[in-house]
């Protein structure tokens, strides 16, 4: 399997869409994010701070 390394706009540019997904669940339909934040293994404060930009997702 060949793996690429992501450089550091194409990261940036990943988590751009991110953010405006978790903003489009949560404003929109109304899905809570703790809902989200299980489903996906996270814990809800770094999902929280993940969308404050205060810091990354690993």
């Amino acid at each position: 399997m060949n793996s690429k390394k992501i450089t550091e706009e194409e990261l940036t540019e990943k988590q751009e869409k991110v953010k405006t997904w978790l903003h489009i669940l949560d404003k929109i339909y109304g899905v809570k994010m703790t809902v989200f934040s299980k489903s996906i293994g996270v814990h809800n404060q770094n999902l929280h701070n993940f969308r404050k930009g205060k810091r990354g997702l690993t």
